[in-house]
């Protein structure tokens, strides 16, 4: 057994080796992230593509390249569907599975220590969401929440793996800007909104290829902080257009929760440049120029038929209006009267349950007898699953891992800070959204 686990194994690393390999990789990841573009053409084709992109989820099984695939998949997800309803983004986490436990059975055969470089943290609290699947009956999936919950931690553990990490981490973040650039050009064409956009209103929110406009603006404003941070993207005539498209995105999500994110993701990064010495006073006179630009951008566009700019513009300054005011329902759109009518049905409920939980709510449901509306807003949603004791457990566990990041030093200035500010949009959007049992957000919290 051992013996043909090596053998499989070494003949992977030959048939992956060699440098007109690593070439022909190269080709075949650009392909990778090329292909769901076949399908924005032509919607038909999306069967297609997936089947094409599972052949190539088995080919870079055996590659350092396999971690570089998940941000398309995340980004896609909904679309990729080949034959037989298999969903690409599940076929992935499956063979990432397999191939994680393949590694560690291969270790322990030839005698090695089985060692996970996972967080303290992490590991615990995606023991504490299991926790979180089970206490949830029959209101949701518990087999994919499962399934998901042990690829993020085998995702937290390869990645997280020392002797190529930083090489690793480097590379995600890359595609992950990538991809959120396909799927923000992909949405236009997809729901026909590029003439909308620019010239009518549109009734519906832009999601680009995701299911909800705030989502969307938590996953641009990630990809934002990376290009500002990150030293690939640190040539301006490479930064600038992908800035342009991922704000452009935004904009058409007309998600006030995502801009107001964006500002204090701006003031993070900006920090961070100034903490790097990356920040002189021409690019801060730059940026100042540009935001006030923008705000005037802004005041114009509320007086003009520009599409979902305006609209933005327009709910932009209402908000405005509701801060002069006081007005915390409408500035918040009503999450305000959902936090207090969440947190009444809370103190209604018996000690035990306000300690041990057992009132279901999260992102991927809640019991239908007791809310019309999921909490939008993590920390109540928690509270109510779980109880007080559960709450006091997850918060311990996100304070030791903001900290975990802020103590290592096995990581690049740039690195560390593109993980701190994941962990610092993740928090604002904690406190406007239902984020629990949902593991697209809890990876990005923990890379």
């Amino acid at each position: 057994m051992r013996e043909l686990a090596e053998h499989i194994w070494v003949y992977g690393e030959r048939l992956m080796g060699g440098k007109i390999k690593k070439r022909i990789d190269i080709g075949l990841l650009a392909v990778f992230y090329l292909l769901p573009l076949l399908g924005v053409i032509k919607e038909s084709c999306f069967a297609l593509v997936s089947l094409l992109l599972l052949v190539l989820i088995a080919y870079f099984a055996f590659t350092e390249h396999f971690f570089s695939l998940y941000p398309l998949l995340f980004f896609f997800y909904e679309y990729l569907v080949g034959p037989g309803n298999i969903v690409v983004y599940r076929a992935y986490t499956l063979v990432f599975i397999a191939r994680f436990a393949f590694l560690a059975v291969l270790t322990f055969l030839r005698g090695g220590k089985l060692y996970f470089s996972i967080p303290r943290s992490a590991l615990l609290l995606s023991l504490f969401l299991c926790l979180a699947v089970g206490a949830s009956g029959g209101w949701i999936s518990p087999l994919g929440s499962v399934i998901d919950l042990v690829f993020t931690f085998c995702y937290f553990s390869g990645m997280r793996e020392e002797s190529g990490e930083e090489r690793r981490y480097s590379e995600f973040c890359v595609f992950f800007v990538i991809a959120a650039m396909l799927s923000a050009v992909s949405g236009f064409f997809l729901g026909d909104a590029i003439s909308s956009l620019l010239v009518g209103g549109i009734d519906d929110r832009y999601t680009a290829t995701l299911e909800d406009p705030n989502y969307l603006g938590f996953y641009l404003n990630v990809a934002i902080a990376i290009v500002l941070l990150h030293p690939f993207f640190k040539n301006l005539l490479l930064k600038l257009p992908c800035l342009a498209v991922l704000y452009v995105a935004l904009v058409a999500s007309a998600s006030i929760t995502g801009i107001l994110c964006n500002a204090v993701t701006l003031l993070f990064c900006f920090v961070c440049l100034i903490i790097m010495r990356k920040m002189d006073m021409k690019k801060l006179g730059s940026v100042l120029l540009c935001g006030a630009g923008a705000g005037t951008l802004c005041v114009i566009a509320t007086k003009k038929s520009w599409g979902s700019f305006s609209q933005t513009a327009l709910r932009i300054l209402e908000k405005a209006e509701n801060v002069i005011v006081g007005d915390l329902s409408e500035l918040t759109t009503n999450r305000v009267d959902l936090w207090q009518r969440h947190l009444r049905l809370y103190f209604e409920q018996p000690y035990v349950n306000q300690l041990f939980g057992g009132t279901f709510s999260s992102a991927l449901g809640v019991n239908k007898d007791i809310f019309k509306y999921a909490t939008h807003q993590e920390f109540i949603s928690v509270m109510l699953t779980l109880g007080l004791v559960g709450l006091a457990f997850y918060s311990v566990f996100l304070v030791s891992a903001i900290a975990e990041d802020v103590r290592r030093n096995t990581v690049s200035k740039e690195n560390a800070c593109i993980r701190l500010s994941m962990n610092v949009i993740w928090l604002v959007y904690a406190c406007a959204t239902t984020l629990l049992l949902n593991t697209r957000f809890y990876i990005l919290f923990f890379l």
